[in-house]
């Protein structure tokens, strides 16, 4: 499920009981549309269960700056409120799907 985040629903979309990948990118940035679309596969294999939120960096200044993002694309899990894993640079959805393996959230 996709969202658009804003900061009257953050905490209400970073608290929900469902996996949220807070997925920041850049428009001039080849490897965020690779990850943009392993994201993308993501959402579909896992339907409701996650959450997905693309931000774009340079629109949210005060986001990166809050996350401590340095480069893009960058991708932080979110479960229950609290970061479980940060993700920087493109990665598969084999090393994903370990990432959520290993952190126990997704039954």
């Amino acid at each position: 499920m996709r969202v658009t985040l804003t900061e009257n629903k953050f905490s209400d979309v970073i608290g929900s009981p469902h996996l949220v990948f807070l997925h920041f990118w850049s428009d001039f940035c080849g490897p965020c549309k690779v990850q943009s679309r392993v994201l993308e596969q993501l959402e579909e294999k896992y339907d409701k269960s996650v959450v997905l939120v693309e931000i774009n960096s340079l629109e949210q200044l005060d986001w990166i700056e809050a996350f401590g993002i340095q480069s893009t694309p960058t991708t932080l899990l979110f479960y229950k409120g609290s970061v479980i894993a940060k993700l920087i640079g493109v990665h598969s959805l084999s090393k994903i799907e370990q990432v959520i393996n290993k952190a126990g959230v997704l039954q």
